[in-house]
């Protein structure tokens, strides 16, 4: 007997015992049962006859029968089952496998353009996915790949880019960057991280340990926007520079309420995820001291101790822990007086802190001319803001050097030549990005290439691509650019003469204002910026008449307008050439 299609009532149809899928999820037959009911039955069972048998086993189509039956049970079914018929066994067997292991579905992007198309006709998220048997989710985020522009699903049909690097391309509504970036990534081995960075330069991710420790609730309350990936799970933060000033604020708050607390004499702010060595390298570590046992208690301890550690159960490593915790004293109040903690939060977003430490050698201090006393210790300025000031230092250098690419390479060529190792190269030179922007850009300025994020694509060698960058004489431009992006200002003697001799301006880049440094100064800082700029034997303009009884905040506003050297500035408070010149120059120390 030749194949041949008929129709078979429902109740007569049963699984043959060649179909591979003898057993199945419930929840699969629901889920095809309700595609079935949507769209009704777009493919028939194949069935084998075997001897004087006049009723077919279905060997292929074994889910779909169940569906079938599901939906009579419902009462949604009552109609006759196409079969596809053989009476030859070595037939049956090969439809049985190539029905069930070899069956091939639509490509991804074939699935986006046909869930559009569907959805276009009027169809609903829900009624997609019970049509194919797929959750929400999975058409919802295939939706989302259906708004890329065509020549993305174009790109991902061909194979020539994945489907990760498809989805990091929904991160941005902006066509004309999507469609750049697409012509750079095409062919290559890209990772998906690297194209949202690069449509999202100035965002920061809701894993970040910054946006973890702050909240995303506490972000958003402060007017952060945030837009979820839908692919990542992960949120798009879109104000980093809110995020960190929250950040740094909430940090410096939790250090002020430990040492109020606490009683430290100084509790410092760690803005990295560590505590570098080079922070507490030279100081002297301080112990809590050790309470004596009972007798007991101290037995036990050591007799817990002695046990190898493999074999130490559960309840012996924390009865140990409890025995330690309970013979390890507080610090004495003399420790405290004299000791200095720091607090971080680490890569997870925890608040942690590092405790104790005291200065190894006594710093000095300066009696007042009665001899009555010494002055209290400067507080100084926060790390945060000093990284921030170190930004702008880098910055300088960086904008110095981009126009002058014989400078640059020759300092690339000089470190390849003496083979400098990293932590002795001139500038840190890498192809990385340093930091080189403040958390506060209020009165920076800066050229577009200054925060641009390179796409790190390891692209095959093209002849083609090549030999039409050497048309376009670039070369020079590419790596000067790039090298210049590259470097950072460590604040090293080299440093300083590269600057010198690239002609570095700090002050055609910042300006100090109450927002980005004076307002985030303490009030000896201000007086010693006051003492710079008016000495003694200059003659202070009428603002600083009343400086001695100024708070701290009446301070820095001052300094922010006496600054902001406009004509209007000048003429108000009668500033001589001199003067204008000293405001015109001056920057803090530690980035002179």
């Amino acid at each position: 007997m030749q194949d041949a299609l008929a129709t078979y009532p429902l109740k007569s149809l049963t699984i043959h015992a060649l179909n591979p899928r003898q057993s199945v999820d419930a929840s699969e037959i629901e889920d095809l049962a309700a595609a079935i009911e949507l769209n009704g039955l777009l493919q028939n069972l194949c069935g084998f006859i075997e001897g004087r048998s006049k009723k077919p086993g279905i060997v292929a189509g074994g889910r779909r029968l169940r569906a079938l039956q599901l939906l009579a049970e419902q009462g949604k079914w009552d109609g006759e089952v196409p079969v596809l018929i053989t009476r030859d066994r070595a037939q049956a067997v090969e439809w049985a496998g190539a029905e069930n292991a070899a069956r091939v579905g639509l490509s991804p992007a074939q699935e986006v353009r046909h869930y559009r198309d569907l959805h276009v006709t009027g169809k609903t998220v829900p009624q997609i996915a019970r049509a194919y048997a797929v959750t929400e989710g999975h058409v919802a985020r295939r939706m989302k790949l259906a708004g890329l522009p065509d020549p993305v699903l174009e790109a991902l049909e061909k194979g020539q880019i994945t489907l990760d690097v498809a989805q990091a391309f929904t991160i941005s509504d902006d066509e004309a960057a999507v469609l750049h970036i697409l012509g750079q990534v095409e062919g290559r081995d890209v990772r998906p991280q690297t194209v949202r960075d690069t449509l999202t330069p100035e965002t920061a991710r809701g894993d970040d340990r910054r946006a973890i420790y702050v909240g995303l609730n506490a972000y958003a309350d402060a007017g952060g926007r945030i837009t979820p990936d839908l692919f990542t799970g992960n949120a798009i933060l879109h104000d980093p520079k809110l995020l960190h000033r929250l950040f740094t604020e909430k940090l410096e708050l939790e250090a002020d309420a430990i040492h109020d607390a606490e009683g430290w004499k100084q509790v410092h702010t760690c803005y990295e995820h560590y505590i570098p060595y080079d922070t507490t390298g030279k100081l002297t570590r301080l112990y809590r001291p050790k309470i004596e046992l009972p007798e007991a208690d101290a037995a036990e301890l050591e007799e817990l101790e002695e046990t190898p550690w493999n074999d130490r159960t559960e309840e012996m490593r924390a009865r140990i822990k409890e025995l330690e915790a309970r013979e390890t004293g507080d610090f004495s109040d003399e420790q405290i007086e004299t000791g200095e903690i720091w607090i971080y939060v680490d890569s997870a977003g925890t608040l942690k802190r590092d405790e104790a430490y005291t200065s190894a050698k006594p710093k000095k201090t300066t009696g007042d001319s009665t001899g009555s006393g010494a002055k209290p210790e400067p507080k100084g300025l926060s790390q945060a803001l000093i990284e921030d000031l170190r930004a702008i230092r880098t910055l300088a250098l960086q904008v110095a050097i981009e126009d002058k690419p014989d400078l640059i390479l020759g300092l690339a060529a000089y470190q390849i030549d003496h083979a400098l190792r990293s932590w002795h190269r001139p500038t840190g030179m890498t192809l990385n990005s340093p930091r080189n922007m403040p958390s506060v850009d209020e009165a920076v300025t800066a050229p577009a290439w200054a925060s641009e994020i390179a796409v790190e694509a390891g692209a095959e060698p093209d002849a083609a691509s090549f030999r039409a960058f050497l048309a376009e004489n670039r070369t020079i431009p590419v790596l000067a650019r790039a090298l210049a992006r590259a470097t950072d200002a460590q604040g090293t003697d080299f440093t300083r003469h590269l600057m010198e001799q690239a002609g570095a301006d700090i002050r055609s880049l910042w300006r100090p204002t109450l927002a980005n440094f004076l307002g985030r100064c303490p009030a000896d800082v201000l007086d010693a910026i006051r003492d710079q700029l008016f000495p003694v034997s200059s003659i202070a303009p009428e603002a600083l008449a009343t400086w001695g009884a100024m708070k701290k905040k009446d301070k820095a506003e001052v300094l922010a307008t006496l600054f902001d050297t406009t004509h209007e500035t000048i003429k108000a408070h009668g500033l001589t050439d001199d003067m204008v010149e000293r405001l015109d120059t001056w920057i803090p120390e530690e980035i002179a």
